[in-house]
């Protein structure tokens, strides 16, 4: 990974510490389950699990697969998305948003981004973190929410139809 560029006059700054890559893990997952694909993806799970008991005959076994295969899939996503975002969000890493007339620019140790405001399909701030997904797109930005103070992230939702504040 690279430094990150100088932050020009304006940007707000901030400095990551060791925390701030399980935050963000955190928050990342709040916001997958709070999609509907995820729920439907969880259904698909339970379903599989009571349909695994009653097929070797023994239906108790379905309830118990999920006490055990469901926190196990939630506590293996959180450690593999925490893992990645130990590089970009590692301690003492520098991030940087500047806020323009129509767009603004997100740098970190991964490069710098510029996104007119009209780009994000959604936004969810919730659990320390500001996540902006990208219209047309799978892909978000997910944001320390210290680099999206309350006045930005009303000027740059001013467009964003499915915000969801929590």
């Amino acid at each position: 990974m690279m430094p990150t560029r100088p932050a020009p006059d304006g940007a707000i700054s901030y400095v990551a510490d060791e925390r701030t890559a399980g935050r963000l893990s955190r928050a990342l997952l709040r916001y997958r389950f709070s999609r509907p694909a995820s729920w439907i993806n969880l259904l698909v799970l339970v379903g599989v699990t009571i349909g695994v008991g009653f097929a070797v005959g023994e239906p108790w076994m379905g309830p118990y697969l999920m006490v055990i295969l469901i926190p196990a899939a939630f506590i293996s996503t959180y450690v593999s998305v925490a893992r990645q975002l130990r590089g970009p969000f590692g301690a003492a890493t520098t991030h940087w948003t500047l806020f323009g007339e129509g767009s603004m620019t997100i740098a970190g140790p991964l490069g710098v981004t510029e996104s007119p405001y009209g780009t994000f399909e959604q936004a969810w701030t919730g659990g320390g973190a500001v996540v902006l997904r990208i219209r047309g797109f799978r892909v978000v930005h997910l944001l320390p929410a210290e680099l999206v103070p309350a006045p930005q992230l009303d000027r740059l939702l001013s467009g964003v139809d499915g915000l969801e504040r929590r």
